[in-house]
């Protein structure tokens, strides 16, 4: 029974520090099954290092109860985080324009006051990104893995290579050796990659079911980060869980004997290195596999204006569908972006709003990305029952050759319930292009 109170000390206190160590405490159950505790057992000792956990965070409960009137034992940006990883217009990465849209979408800022209101709201705004479009989300799950497994690069930066940590000799030092001092963090990660795979294959060549158990910690931790956001600095916190496996790789490495006789054991070695090299073939294929369902699946989200009111647009890709090509659309800090690729005649993005019936003004503004040598192009807007061009381009480009912004307008009947808009960028043909100057092509449209 101290060890279910130790573990749930130490569980309380990781909770403390970051809201996804909480659930630790109850994965204690499959250790003590392990250690071949009875069920029934087992299953109160993983109840008392839950309790202990509790204990050790109902202080930080109290507090939630005073500051917020709810009571509660994690922190008050789980949603934000989540509506982070789940960003289609960044593949899951932060960026400054997310604060836009969480703001102009549902009112709240990021990270200010009220804070557990606003915490609700980017959870529901996480869970609707993630519906939109399932395959889009399933391979936004393979790329946060990428993040969090992938390379122990980037860890770098933070103590190293970001603006102002370090200045002077010290700053010089690494900068000119920063290439092999990469290289020999990349190859220790990989190695302890590999050991661990190997000690993990040991472990259950020789039935070692308790030393087996500690994989769920790191299991369910990976499965939390790739499931809500995901930093290379968060694998810290799994790592520490491989050095065990890692470390009885090693010793099979250096005396490969089995238990009962001294013999040379080298089944279990020759096993562990093909799962080791089947882990580093199938991994780059997964990650792959990943960008190429988000590649196909990629949806944008854009602030729209409905009668005077700024709400969310999501934009998927109507020409070619969704999985059938390269979606065209993409996010962009102030609006929706589609790429007309050179092989292609053109492409289209749809996006759909319930409206009651009424007479209503559709608008826009195009710009061109800088580009050089882009083919002329027209952007339609359509809704679908009444289709309406709205405007056309090439427009005519300023002076010093930067793109020009060209306002669309049109009006339209609608007879109530849901619209649907596409957005087709075409290409126009020889015969029709007016004169274009240095820049035209493919459209961000806002």
């Amino acid at each position: 029974m101290a060890g279910a109170i130790l573990f749930g000390l130490l569980s309380g206190l990781a909770a403390t520090v970051r809201a996804v160590a909480a659930p630790l405490a109850a994965l204690s159950l499959f250790f003590w099954l392990a250690a071949g505790v009875r069920p029934a057992r087992a299953l109160a000792r993983a109840a008392v290092s839950c309790a202990v956990a509790f204990v050790v965070l109902l202080p930080w409960g109290v507090r939630n109860l005073h500051r917020y009137g709810e009571f509660f034992l994690t922190d008050s940006h789980g949603g934000h985080t989540a509506l982070v990883g789940a960003n289609p217009d960044t593949d899951g990465v932060y960026s400054r324009s997310l604060n836009l849209l969480f703001w102009k979408g549902t009112g709240y800022k990021l990270f200010d006051e009220p804070h557990r209101a606003s915490d609700r709201a980017a959870y529901q705004l996480a869970a609707a990104w993630a519906r939109f479009e399932p395959a889009y989300a399933a391979g936004l799950v393979v790329a946060k893995a990428d993040r969090l497994l992938s390379s122990e690069r980037p860890l770098l930066y933070w103590p190293i290579y970001r603006q102002g940590v370090l200045t002077g000799a010290p700053r010089t030092w690494f900068d000119a050796r920063r290439a092999p001092i990469e290289a020999l963090v990349e190859a220790f990660w990989y190695a302890l990659v590999a050991l661990t795979a190997g000690g993990v294959v040991l472990a259950l060549a020789r039935r070692r079911w308790a030393a087996l158990s500690v994989l769920v910690f790191p299991l369910a931790l990976t499965a939390l980060y790739t499931t809500f956001f995901s930093e290379v600095r968060y694998h810290l916190a799994i790592v520490v869980f491989l050095f065990p496996f890692a470390g009885a790789a090693l010793v099979a490495l250096t005396a490969p004997h089995d238990d009962h006789g001294g013999r040379r054991a080298w089944r279990p070695l020759i096993a562990a290195a093909a799962v080791v090299a089947l882990i580093f073939t199938i991994w780059p294929a997964l990650v792959a596999a990943g960008a190429r369902l988000r590649d196909r699946h990629r949806w944008a989200v854009a602030v729209c204006q409905l009668d005077g009111h700024s709400r969310l647009c999501a934009w998927k890709s109507a020409q070619p569908p969704p999985g059938q090509g390269r979606s065209p659309v993409h996010g962009v800090w102030n609006g929706l972006g589609l790429t007309l690729p050179a092989d292609v005649s053109s492409v289209a993005a749809a996006m759909d709003v319930a409206l009651p019936a009424g007479t209503y003004r559709l608008s826009a503004t195009a710009d061109t990305a800088p580009a050089r040598e882009q083919p002329a192009v027209r952007l339609r807007l359509s809704t679908g029952a009444q289709p309406i061009t709205v405007g056309e381009w090439p427009a005519q480009t300023a002076a010093d050759g930067a793109p020009s912004v060209q306002p669309l307008s049109g009006r339209l009947e609608h007879p109530g319930g849901n619209l649907h808009v596409d957005a087709i960028v075409e290409r126009v043909p020889a015969t029709a292009r007016p004169r274009c100057q240095r820049r035209c092509g493919s459209l961000i449209w806002r």
